[in-house]
């Protein structure tokens, strides 16, 4: 029995071509894994911020006190921007 090793070494060539494409496309996938994971991670600190309950740091609403001088600054833009009409 004649055994052909050119075929083998050939097939041998195409399982080693294989395996380092399956290698760089499990580090692709990792990349995007990771990169994902840092977008989750920025979105839940900002939602956090937006959601803080302290009043200072509050992005996301005016508090009581800030709700008073939104409507009062407001009010003056209207007036401002009527006169201009007029």
């Amino acid at each position: 029995m004649e055994v052909d090793f050119t075929a083998i070494d050939t097939a041998l060539l195409e399982i080693a071509k294989q395996v380092k494409e399956l290698d760089e496309i499990r580090g692709w996938t990792e990349t995007i894994r990771n990169n994902g994971q840092k977008i989750l991670d920025r979105l839940r600190i900002s939602r956090e911020k937006l959601n803080s309950g302290e009043a200072t740091d509050r992005l996301g609403s005016i508090t009581k006190q800030g709700s008073a001088m939104a409507r009062f600054i407001l009010g003056q833009l209207v007036l401002h921007a009527l006169r201009r009409d007029a």
